[in-house]
């Protein structure tokens, strides 16, 4: 079992790949621990690296020739490697995602997804507000699970683990953008899921995807990472 997370479970620039893939990826601190959730994407020779910084709207960044070991990832076996027209689709579906964004940074997971021509299609009733990972999850939910499913189990899901400030900054952000906002719909949807658990999701082919299935699969995930990185 972690003889197969240690062989698709890849460092940035260890070991050649396809040309074209489609992958979850995360950044590491110095740690080595999950910080920051990325779509990380590879096509005709470009490595491009689709995120929410949470300050700033959706980019997608070239990332390509960088020498980073921060970068950790898994390939998603729903695109085709052989043929770069599937994964060009989907960046320029990223592209038009970011261009039409206005994401609001906090803590909420409720479903919602983009459409095919990028504009963000609410689920529950409240604006664009996404983490890192909501974003990511967002953007491909309707690509890697069929319509009628939820990416996560959500109801698995609650705000611990949620850091202080970070939430009073989420929610400072939202009350401008949004000053007549429903605050009882948000706290409903109020969650953390973290970039580790985002991680081990690309391991995962059964939607929704349970916490206790991520939890039985994260030490492992943990472990490689650790060897990878010493």
């Amino acid at each position: 079992m972690s003889l197969d997370f240690e062989n698709q479970l890849v460092k940035y620039n260890e070991k050649d790949l396809p040309n074209a893939f489609v992958s979850i990826g995360v950044q590491l601190d110095n740690d080595g621990k999950a910080k920051h959730a990325v779509i990380f994407i590879r096509y005709r020779k470009s490595d491009y690296m689709v995120h929410f910084p949470g300050n700033m709207p959706p980019v997608i960044e070239n990332y390509t020739g960088k020498l980073t070991p921060n970068l950790i990832y898994k390939v998603l076996d729903n695109f085709d490697t052989e043929d770069d027209s599937d994964v060009g689709s989907f960046l320029w579906h990223c592209q038009m995602i970011c261009e039409k964004s206005t994401l609001t940074y906090g803590f909420i997971f409720d479903n919602s997804t983009y459409g095919n021509d990028g504009r963000y299609m609410s689920l529950s009733g409240l604006p664009e507000i996404a983490t890192c990972v909501g974003f990511c999850i967002n953007v491909l939910s309707n690509v890697v699970t069929d319509i009628d499913n939820s990416y996560f189990e959500l109801n698995d899901w609650d705000s611990q683990g949620i850091i202080g400030h970070y939430d009073i900054w989420a929610m400072q952000e939202t009350e401008k953008n949004y000053p007549e906002l429903d605050w009882n719909l948000y706290n409903t949807y109020k969650k953390r899921i973290s970039p580790i658990e985002y991680l081990c999701s690309g391991f995962c082919s059964v939607y929704p995807i349970t916490k206790q299935t991520i939890q039985n699969i994260q030490p492992y995930i943990e472990s490689v990472i650790a060897r990878k990185l010493a």
